[in-house]
């Protein structure tokens, strides 16, 4: 597995809350609904104060255990696709980042089945 899986996590993360129009944000120690803190809590993204996807940390986690083929598709399915049609530049820069991942990670045939996914 690349050791950089937690960067490019946290890299996606950083462009979606850059594109977001402000209303996405890195979160930690955090409840789900609300901004109270909960010590235990790590990291997740917040779409208008609710979460998004699953904790950042656990994705990264769940790459060691299934790989970063997967993840990838996660990362797509879970963050990227489901706000396609409500900020198209977040998904446009989110998009480019997972393309440039997936030459990274996917065999060449493979490749050409995840860029058919964008």
């Amino acid at each position: 597995m690349n050791k950089y899986t937690m960067q490019n996590i946290m890299f996606l993360a950083e462009i979606m809350e850059k594109f977001s129009e402000d209303r996405i944000r890195i979160v930690e120690h955090q409840e789900d609904e609300s901004g109270n803190c909960q010590e235990h809590a790590a990291t997740f993204l917040k779409l208008d104060n609710k979460r998004l996807g699953r904790d950042l940390e656990l994705y990264n986690f769940m790459a060691k255990l299934e790989g970063e083929e997967a993840l990838l598709a996660d990362l797509l399915a879970e963050l990227v696709l489901p706000l396609k049609r409500e900020f198209p530049k977040l998904y446009k820069e989110a998009s480019k980042h997972l393309i440039i991942w997936g030459k990274k990670v996917y065999d060449i045939d493979t490749q050409k089945e995840w860029e058919k996914l964008f």
